[in-house]
């Protein structure tokens, strides 16, 4: 198990490095945070464990026990807005029947690691974690405080994670205007050019309620304007054509 411990110290005995991200991805893979459930408890608690250890000020918030939430905050010295580094611990289901290597063994192959989330993006998170310890371990002051963010429950909804912060605890995220997340900021290659996506907003659900009436009938008959028909019709019309994204975003009633 990887631990704080694994530090490289100087000559006067304080920490000058965070721990290798590589190492971390592979720890935090081997928690099983498949959602649903989730059962985010340990990976979270492992985390907190890291920068407790680096005395990093942290707290855990959670709206059910099962499905914490960590935030930790890096003191900057007021110069500039805060920044926000978020990230999600859980992950989809994997069937370990279709995978080469266990989904859950955070296994280095051929220079990758294997595993559920390794991706999305307990890589990711392992990355910001390992930054935000270092930056400490150096005695780094920012200009301004620096906001780890770190949540369950991002791959079915979100209302254990996400929702619950901004509702329940809005003051953890006062005056923050960017924020570093799942994409953007990383590189990938097109052709013989490297490219480094920015990304400026998050998909948004659509709910769409629609009734359609008519006469009912039975499997043995004929039934030319059954409401399934226009049903299918009004789906097939949806399907083939690009919604336009939204205006504006409202705050709901």
């Amino acid at each position: 198990m990887f631990t704080s411990s694994d530090f490289h110290k100087n000559t006067e005995g304080r920490d000058t490095a965070g721990p290798d991200p590589v190492a971390l991805t592979q720890q935090l893979v081997r928690f099983d945070t498949t959602n649903p459930p989730g059962n985010e408890t340990q990976c979270i608690q492992h985390i907190k464990a890291l920068l407790d250890d680096a005395g990093i000020q942290n707290q855990v918030l959670a709206n059910t026990p099962n499905r914490p939430n960590l935030i930790a905050r890096l003191p900057g010295d007021g110069s500039a807005s805060p920044l926000l580094l978020q990230g999600h611990v859980d992950g989809v289901p994997a069937d370990p029947a279709i995978w080469q290597q266990p989904p859950f063994s955070g296994n280095l192959v051929d220079g990758y690691i294997w595993g559920r989330g390794s991706l999305d993006m307990k890589g990711g998170i392992a990355m910001m974690v390992s930054a935000m310890l270092r930056a400490e371990s150096e005695g780094m002051i920012p200009a301004g405080d620096i906001v780890l963010t770190l949540v369950s429950d991002e791959e079915s909804g979100g209302n254990q994670g996400a929702r619950y912060l901004v509702e329940q605890h809005p003051e953890q995220f006062q005056g923050i205007k960017y924020a570093i997340g799942e994409f953007g900021g990383f590189s990938f290659n097109i052709g013989s050019r490297r490219f480094y996506p920015i990304m400026v907003a998050e998909k948004q659900v659509c709910n769409i309620r629609v009734t359609f009436r008519g006469p009912g009938g039975h499997a043995s008959l004929g039934q030319q304007n059954n409401p399934i028909n226009a049903l299918a019709t009004f789906l097939q019309l949806i399907q083939s054509r690009q919604l336009p994204p939204p205006t504006s975003l409202q705050k709901p009633g």
